[in-house]
């Protein structure tokens, strides 16, 4: 068995697609991973499995953090 781990949905999407073209059975032989949550993956015929990073919210720690510091 494959993992194969998506930094964005369409990367795990194109993933995905390509794996279906080339017959390959998903999970039992390619596990797919995608660091996202969005519509793209959570329309995707086959459901990959998501990672919802929660970007916003980092960006906002982040942004947070950084006026705190100065």
């Amino acid at each position: 068995m494959s993992l194969f781990i998506a930094l964005d949905q369409i990367a795990g999407v194109l993933a995905l697609n390509k794996a279906l073209q080339l017959h390959i059975k998903i999970p039992e032989a390619l596990q797919l991973i995608c660091y996202s949550n969005g519509l793209l993956s959570y329309y995707s015929f086959l459901k990959m499995s998501v990672i919802d990073q929660h970007s916003k919210e980092i960006g906002k720690e982040g942004v947070h953090q950084d006026d705190e510091s100065h």
